[in-house]
């Protein structure tokens, strides 16, 4: 017994250093990344724009191993950013200054996005265009001047368009090798059955809401980022959602961690925006190295960058204020707990995130 913590720490050093060692292709793809994150960053911060949190995420979120499937993420993302600013602005207006309407429209936008996330074929389209207008309908709320809605999302969905248009053309770009990892699970699950997503929809939306409802009942507007956070986290299958609690936690807290690290050692010693770019393209690095491994821990790669681009690049250029860094922490660590909970067996009276079919010889339920 005594032997058995030692036995345990090796064996996990051992699983965690052959997920992270070097592999054909490994480090193109970390680069890749890298390189889309710091010129999406730097050009959202060239024209002052807002959503440089999200904006800077895209290059993570839409990498695929294929390099089709991250130019037609890339592109989907900037197509629809626009696109969504036409509906966006309508249920804008027939819910300004209406807390109650806002929650209902928020909660229809949601709950379509999820449900129609697991339509084949139409799971990453349905999400890009879920999420943006979730997104742009958060930012709309911080506009104090109703007649600048419009202009500020036209400003926000810029940044998504500079995001996948970057994230495209680097894709587009050949390199020199391919990563040779195992090939990992599609993002977006091909759920038909109307039921099936039904009950996905429901638990998504659920947590979803519950963040907007927390940020603003307690009017700690710093914790949106839980929104967004359990927007980009949540996972249909139960397997799926088991295995990657961990790698959800503990890639959110590691990153972070090195989002206040960055804010009280860092930033305060960087005197220009090259030195913020390089700070940003460290870390980009090493999630980007995550994201490219097995499916086993690419995803605490996309937890890294996700908790840190939130909590660091949430606002136009840097910020020199702690408490900016820990409320947006906070509201992602939130938004892990809250998708957490929400997915969670028993859940709502659910007992399975979706159903699955029965090994061959049984019956259907």
């Amino acid at each position: 017994m005594p032997e058995r913590p030692a036995g345990s720490l090796a064996l996990a050093s051992a699983w965690l250093w052959a997920e992270l060692r070097p592999f054909a292709g490994r480090a193109e793809a970390a680069t890749r990344i890298a390189l889309g994150v710091c010129l999406t960053a730097f050009l959202v911060l060239l024209f002052e724009l807002p959503g440089l949190g999200i904006a800077a995420y895209i290059p993570l979120f839409t990498y695929r191993r294929d390099r089709r499937s991250t130019i037609k993420l890339g592109v989907a993302f900037g197509l629809f950013a626009m696109l969504t600013v036409g509906t966006t602005l309508p249920l804008w207006s027939i819910s300004e200054n209406r807390w109650a309407l806002r929650f209902i429209v928020l909660l229809m936008v949601t709950f379509v996005t999820f449900d129609t996330m697991l339509i084949p074929k139409l799971g990453p389209l349905a999400f890009a265009i879920g999420s943006l207008t979730v997104l742009l309908l958060t930012i709309a709320g911080l506009v104090p001047d109703g007649e600048l809605v419009t202009t500020e999302l036209l400003k926000a969905a810029t940044s998504i368009v500079i995001g996948g248009g970057v994230s495209a053309s680097i894709a587009s770009v050949p390199w020199i090798t391919a990563p040779e990892a195992e090939a990992a699970e599609e993002e977006f699950e091909e759920v038909s059955a109307s039921s099936d997503r039904a009950i996905f929809a429901v638990r998504g939306t659920f947590a979803v809401m519950l963040g907007f409802v927390i940020f603003s009942a307690t009017d700690w507007f710093g914790i949106h980022t839980c929104m967004f956070t359990t927007l980009f986290i949540a996972s249909p299958e139960r397997e799926r959602l088991l295995r990657k609690g961990a790698l959800r936690i503990g890639g959110a807290a590691f990153g972070s961690l090195l989002a206040l690290v960055a804010m009280v050692w860092v930033v305060p010693q960087l005197d220009d925006v090259a030195g913020f770019l390089a700070m940003v393209a460290i870390v980009s690095l090493l999630a980007g190295w995550v994201a490219a491994g097995s499916e086993r821990i690419s995803y605490a790669g996309m937890q890294i960058g996700l908790a840190f681009f939130l909590a660091v690049l949430a606002l136009p250029g840097p910020i020199y204020e702690l408490s900016e860094a820990r409320d947006r922490v906070i509201g992602v660590l939130l938004g892990v707990l809250l998708a957490w909970f929400a997915f969670s067996p028993g859940t709502l009276g659910l007992d399975r995130p979706f159903r699955r079919s029965p090994p061959t010889g049984q019956p259907v339920e």
